[in-house]
């Protein structure tokens, strides 16, 4: 297997259910905090304040999934035989990925979309069969709220 080294990935960021970027230590933009705000007040009377955690709960009961967005920036254009992370119970319901054209424009390009309907049990795996990119967004959607870690997810080169 030969991967994408470390030091061809320029950047990571993660994009958290889609309203902030985790891109340093923590830091949250005054945008951010109005989602938040408007998430809690479209939600509020479905938990009381105290009972914060149960919201969790409440949304997987009825349904909604969760989604995380992952992006990389390489130094060179890579080509991309698939994407693999471990599975360690991570209910992968779709994903989607996409070529990052402008970052400041938030121009991008559908590159696959998918349902997940993998059967291995140590690692999930996305096939791109030698796409080439330089920045790729990855968003995936969990049943639950369980995520690989940046530096967990692999990226397998096109021979």
């Amino acid at each position: 297997m030969n991967c994408i080294e470390i030091d061809e990935i320029l950047s990571t960021t993660v994009l958290y259910e889609g309203f902030f970027n985790y891109n340093e230590f923590f830091k949250i933009s005054k945008d951010s905090i109005h989602k938040i705000l408007s998430i809690v007040n479209k939600h509020k009377n479905y938990c009381s304040d105290s009972d914060l955690d149960k919201k969790e709960v409440y949304l997987k009961n009825i349904g909604d999934s969760f989604s995380r967005e992952f992006i990389y920036k390489f130094n060179d254009y890579i080509s991309i035989n698939k994407i693999k992370y471990p599975s360690y119970g991570r209910e992968l319901m779709y994903y989607e990925i996409y070529e990052i054209i402008d970052f400041e424009k938030e121009i991008d390009r559908l590159i696959l979309f998918g349902s997940y309907a993998g059967n291995d049990e140590e690692f999930i795996e996305i096939f791109l069969n030698g796409v080439s990119v330089k920045n790729i967004k990855i968003k995936l959607v969990n049943k639950s709220n369980i995520w690989p870690n940046s530096s967990e997810i692999i990226f397998e080169k096109h021979n």
